[in-house]
């Protein structure tokens, strides 16, 4: 009987293993280095925008951003993050600003203005800098709120000129932002703010074949038997990933995993071209792969995709309306221990479902501007594999 290969299963399913490599090593180590020497030299305003084209891999990221700046800057400066898409307000994002530095901060009453006035005092009492993540900015950018999201960056990229005393609080942003509302906002945002705050901008590109197979390498040492894979092997998961997952580096992992657990069951003792090619054709690595398009959703949507599905199924027919799916999303919640939402926000939350899974879920409101109309929706996708792979994600959460 072959030895064993996989020495250490934990090493497969954590996330310490990504948080500790060197993926897009040379793009984080710029903004460190430039937020650091910022904070030190008691400077006014920088930020820093990331453009992203594949929301996993900016999610992945920002992660490894986040966790390697704060050894280095948390002595320096209070660290925020904002998710804008849930904030979905500009006085919502400015309100978690006031808290993230200090909760006891009066907010009922205040402008805007007045609001981030009243932060810049406080950091200066505190004698600290500001570090502000504002993650999936553009979606503060909607029809209602544009012109409030566009003074929100121009009172944060002006915030000092605004102060009652000479004593400057080095602020910074970093902001993440989908390429596809990239080149809207920033066309319609005046000069000096587009000059301050859009002065540091990088595309987030994919990670290299060397990245990949470097970060295989360290979960290879760590999970496997000494010398069970070769580099070729590493070298073939990792354009394979590139090639089909935007070079999603959790899905190299996972096809390294589904090699070597196919290589055990053949009572190999090595894991080779022959287990990957294997591995790719199974269908948790394929590349139309339903629990890979989830992987973004929290719980919530998940719940409603599901009632989504199950309405599908049992009305049999290429859409469902919002009040078709209530009673299986509320009977949903109940079993999964979430709180089911009113009508207002739950057609919000069907609208976002649709937009994070726009290959997949499709909505169409019938009757515009007609009493009497319906929201629809439909799913372009196997119900009863998309139903199982919810509730796989359900059931690992």
């Amino acid at each position: 009987m072959a030895p064993q290969i996989i020495v250490n299963p934990e090493v497969f399913k954590s996330d310490e293993i990504f948080h500790k490599s060197d993926l897009w090593h040379d793009i984080i180590e710029e903004i460190i280095s430039d937020l650091v020497s910022f904070f030190e030299n008691g400077e006014s305003f920088t930020s820093w925008i990331i453009v992203y084209e594949t929301r996993l891999l900016k999610d992945l990221f920002l992660k490894l951003l986040m966790e390697k700046s704060r050894k280095r800057i948390e002595d320096k400066a209070i660290e925020i993050y904002i998710n804008c898409r849930r904030a979905r307000r500009v006085y919502n994002t400015v309100l978690s600003i006031v808290k993230g530095v200090d909760a006891s901060l009066p907010t009922r009453g205040l402008s805007l203005e007045e609001l981030m006035d009243e932060t810049i005092r406080r950091l200066k009492r505190l004698k600290k800098g500001l570090l502000i993540y504002l993650d999936h900015l553009g979606e503060l950018f909607s029809e209602e709120e544009f012109d409030k999201a566009r003074d929100l960056l121009y009172i944060l990229s002006r915030l000092n000129e605004r102060a009652e005393s000479e004593k400057i609080v080095s602020l910074a942003t970093v902001a993440t932002i989908d390429s596809r509302k990239y080149d809207e906002i920033f066309n319609q945002i005046d000069g000096s703010t587009r000059a301050s705050f859009f002065r540091k901008v990088i595309e987030l590109r994919m990670p290299t074949p060397e990245e990949i197979k470097i970060l295989l390498s360290n979960v290879a040492k760590k999970g496997l038997r000494e010398n069970a894979v070769s580099e070729e092997t590493l070298e073939k998961i990792s354009h394979w990933v590139l090639d089909k997952y935007e070079g999603d580096p959790k899905k190299a992992v996972e096809l390294l995993l589904e090699a070597a657990l196919i290589a055990e069951k053949l009572n190999d003792d090595t894991i080779d071209i022959k287990h990957v090619n294997l591995a790719i054709k199974t269908a948790r690595i394929r590349s139309t792969d339903l629990d890979y398009v989830l992987q973004p959703l929290r719980k919530h949507f998940l719940v409603l995709l599901l009632a989504i599905v199950r309405a599908l199924k049992e009305k049999q027919r290429e859409f469902v309306t919002r009040v078709e799916i209530e009673p299986y999303y509320n009977e949903l919640c109940r079993q999964f221990n979430e709180r089911p939402r009113k009508t207002t926000q739950l057609l919000r939350y069907i609208k976002e479902l649709a937009k994070d899974l726009e290959s997949i879920v499709k909505v169409e409101v019938s009757g515009v501007d007609q009493r009497g109309r319906s929201t629809r929706i439909y799913v372009n996708a196997p119900l009863n594999d998309l139903e199982r792979a919810i509730l796989e994600r359900l059931t690992n959460q």
